[in-house]
């Protein structure tokens, strides 16, 4: 991996959501093991259960990260990874979307590639500077505010064609 790694953001009320239901997973398997009545290949079963998600929900968490690997944008998020080559970016726009995505905030970015309507939603703690390292390597791109976009959708709403 070549140049700076762009960590995600992190909402306080998602990390607070992260950290509680871990916990409760955690204590769930300490009352697993002391109820006197469970088998032991139960309790087994179950600790490994609990304690895999919330070691995954952590790993996911705290190992979310943006870089770019020759001309390719990289997204990692614990085991999953993501590449998107850079010369299919056609813009990165702010978005509050609420899906699904690699991102920790709710404050993200939205890269729109390829053909049709594909995108992937990320979340830079520091958007500025991932626009700009984003922009270096992307020589289609342009920086129009907070978003990066082809010349010929400068300007316009979403940096989408009309």
């Amino acid at each position: 991996m070549r140049g700076a790694r762009f960590y995600s953001k992190r909402d306080g009320w998602i990390t607070a959501l992260i950290w509680a239901t871990n916990l409760m997973l955690v204590g769930s398997i300490f009352l697993v093991l002391r109820d006197p009545e469970a088998p032991p290949w139960v309790q087994a079963m179950v600790s490994l259960l609990l304690g895999g998600t919330a070691a995954f929900t952590h790993w996911a968490f705290y190992q979310t990260w943006y870089g770019f690997a020759r001309n390719h944008l990289v997204i990692r998020s614990g085991p999953f990874r993501w590449t998107v080559a850079l010369a299919d970016i056609k813009n990165v726009t702010p978005s509050r979307n609420m899906l699904s995505a690699p991102a920790c905030s709710m404050d993200r970015l939205a890269v729109r590639y390829g053909t049709g309507k594909r995108y992937v939603l990320i979340s830079p703690l520091d958007k500025t500077g991932f626009l700009q390292a984003l922009v270096s390597r992307a020589p289609q791109l342009r920086m129009d505010g907070k978003q990066a976009v082809r010349p010929a959708d400068a300007g316009r709403p979403g940096g989408a064609p009309a």
